[in-house]
């Protein structure tokens, strides 16, 4: 039994001698060989999408030939952050503030001052639609205001905050609409839980 036990220390000593004896070759044989430091291939250059600007002047005269002024505006107004120097830019959404201020005086001119002020609050700040602009908007506002409460004395809740709504678009500081819709609002629903 001894014996059997000294014969497995001696198997793992043989083996163990015999692993130190390969790495000792190993290493001897790939002292020699100098290490050569492998660098990757320089990568491409990346290239800057080339900016189009007529392709995002004409994306925002679609939007406007749609109807969709706000649209239209944030194109322009985004493209204009992101590339303020450019004058091809500057020059075709220069140009569509001016048709959009031309359609806002139609508008006005119809009396339809829900669709104007909106239209004159978008251009609100733009240097291109300079003019009576503020004067505009609050007096669409006040008439939206007028025609609100005037809707509101006839008991036509739901008219009158329509009303006020429209208002607030172009005039959202306004504390005193703001406070008119809520009270109708809230009537509104008190109304609809007793019936």
């Amino acid at each position: 039994m001894l014996l059997s036990g000294c014969a497995q220390y001696s198997q793992r000593w043989s083996f163990l001698a015999g692993s130190l004896f390969a790495l000792l070759l190993f290493s001897v044989f790939f002292a020699g060989c100098t290490h050569k430091e492998v660098k990757p291939a320089p990568a491409a250059p990346v290239k800057k999408p080339v900016f189009n600007f007529a392709q995002t002047v004409e994306s925002a005269r679609l939007a406007f030939s749609k109807g969709d002024y706000a649209g239209a505006v944030g194109i322009c107004r985004a493209a204009e952050a992101a590339h303020p120097s450019e004058e091809p830019l500057r020059a075709g959404c220069s140009g569509l503030y001016k048709d959009i201020r031309v359609d806002a005086d139609r508008f006005y001119e119809k009396k339809d001052c829900a669709t104007a002020g909106w239209l004159y609050y978008l251009l609100d700040g733009q240097k291109e639609a300079p003019g009576a602009d503020a004067r505009r908007i609050k007096g669409c506002s006040t008439r939206l205001e007028n025609e609100g409460l005037a809707l509101y004395r006839q008991g036509k809740l739901q008219a009158a905050i329509v009303q006020w709504r429209k208002a607030l678009l172009m005039d959202p500081a306004n504390a005193e609409i703001r406070k008119a819709a809520g009270t109708a609002e809230t009537q509104l629903k008190t109304l609809r839980t007793i019936n």
